[in-house]
């Protein structure tokens, strides 16, 4: 199809006539959203040259393969052969009269450093990472160009925090749409806007899928997933002030290290359990434990590590065991001491984070890890298997780690006061639960 033979649908055209500076047009599958966003760019293109402004231009995706699939692809196909070529090797359109556009993917956030754009399209920004998202920004602010985002609500928090909860941002339809802020315009649709697609389709997928992931995937609307690993999280109860950790809690540190990716360092405290007899039992308070401080770096040098360890009094910090290299420099010329290998049956960890986050006994200090709190309101299974998906987990790493090894007073208890001279007898292996290393509960 080329630009002459494309007709908006009625939500599709309410876009294509914004004045506004932000566009985000967050949709169902199907919708048209791709196509859109290449239509937008060549149009936004084409009025700067009708007003003689010789401007560069942008166009992103999270990763090459989205990219080659869905967005260089589209725009190729819609872009009149008579405005320039496209340069496979520079990855770029040379315009006829002498200008670029730049398409690039988002897996470096730092792959568009020192690029100008006079407007932008991102396609499916909300696979994307924060950083990319920013810079991103920043390639428009020089002229105050305009951007256009065409995704579909992918749970990832960043996104839907800073798209849709805290900038005001509105949805509007065919017939136009509150006014919030001059700058800013947010859509949002169902694949069934899309004249074309078949609503036969979208009711056997509302009967295949789970409610939020079909909410998601065709209604475009932001949901909770039903398949988050830590579904026991409530930011409402686990978000806590900030205080002064007693002197007597014992404090810990969970490592996981980067190179392109983010270093994260997470230090915890651990609340002792507390012990009463009630009516004959001895009820034990189990531990609570407070993630109270957060450090989240790319790029990060081993000095800058062994610095940030050293400002925090830790008895001990669990690492990833595959950077032993790492550790152990950290130990020797740095001279950071009890820094020594997790676990790494990613299971563990993640079961013993789960029952804390189900007993309410984890928190998170407020302002101090904000990635980390991020990160675990997404962090979710693969589809149809028990392991997590990988990527946006750096902090979920070392937060595993920091739980990789067995403490006391895990497990909450009742039993019945010991008489005077009671002996405890040896614990069998039997009692010892396997998978997770602690004891059965009421054992």
């Amino acid at each position: 199809m080329n630009l002459s033979e494309f007709r908006p649908h009625p939500k599709q055209a309410v876009v294509l006539k914004s004045n506004h500076r932000f566009n985000f047009c967050v949709t169902g599958i199907r919708w048209g959203k791709t196509t859109l966003g290449a239509v937008w760019l060549l149009q936004e293109i084409y009025k700067h040259y009708k007003a003689g402004q010789n401007k560069d231009y942008l166009i992103l995706a999270p990763t090459v393969k989205i990219l080659n699939q869905a967005a260089l692809p589209t725009f190729k196909d819609l872009m009149p052969a008579d405005w320039g070529e496209w340069k496979e090797q520079k990855m770029e359109f040379q315009l006829s009269w002498g200008k670029r556009i730049f398409v690039r993917s988002t897996d470096d956030p730092k792959a568009m450093e020192g690029l100008t754009a006079g407007a932008l399209w991102y396609d499916e920004a909300g696979m994307g990472k924060e950083e990319a998202w920013d810079n991103a920004v920043g390639r428009v602010s020089l002229d105050r160009g305009r951007i256009i985002v065409t995704s579909t609500p992918y749970f990832q928090p960043w996104f839907k925090r800073s798209v849709f909860d805290h900038r005001g941002w509105h949805d509007a339809t065919a017939t136009g749409f509150e006014e919030r802020n001059n700058d800013i315009a947010f859509w949002t649709g169902k694949s069934t806007d899309n004249p074309l697609f078949p609503q036969e389709e979208y009711e056997a997928e509302k009967k295949r899928l789970p409610e939020s992931i079909f909410k998601m995937k065709y209604d475009g609307e932001f949901t909770k997933l039903s398949g988050l690993v830590y579904a026991g999280f409530d930011r409402s109860t686990m978000i806590v002030p900030p205080f002064t950790i007693p002197s007597g809690w014992k404090r810990f540190a969970g490592i996981d290290f980067g190179q392109k990716d983010a270093t994260v360092v997470l230090f915890l405290a651990q609340k002792p359990a507390e012990q009463k007899l009630v009516d004959g039992a001895l009820i034990t308070k189990p531990s609570e434990f407070y993630c109270y401080r957060e450090f989240y770096k790319r790029g990060c040098l081993l000095h800058e590590v062994a610095k940030i360890l050293e400002d925090e009094t830790v008895d001990y910090t669990l690492g990833d065991p595959s950077a032993a290299q790492e550790m152990e420099e950290l130990r020797r010329f740095y001279g950071v001491r009890r820094v020594i290998s997790a676990d790494n049956k990613i299971g563990i960890g993640i079961q013993r984070i789960q029952m804390l986050f189900n007993e309410k006994r984890l928190f998170f200090f407020d302002g101090r890890t904000p990635n980390t709190v991020e990160e675990i309101e997404a962090y979710s299974f693969k589809e149809n298997q028990d392991k997590p998906e990988g990527g946006h987990d750096h902090c979920m790493d070392a937060l595993k780690y920091a739980f990789s090894r067995e403490m006391e007073g895990m497990y909450s208890h009742v039993r019945k006061a010991r008489p005077a001279g009671y002996r405890l007898r040896r614990q069998s292996s039997r009692e010892i639960d396997p998978f997770t290393g602690y004891s059965f509960l009421g054992a």
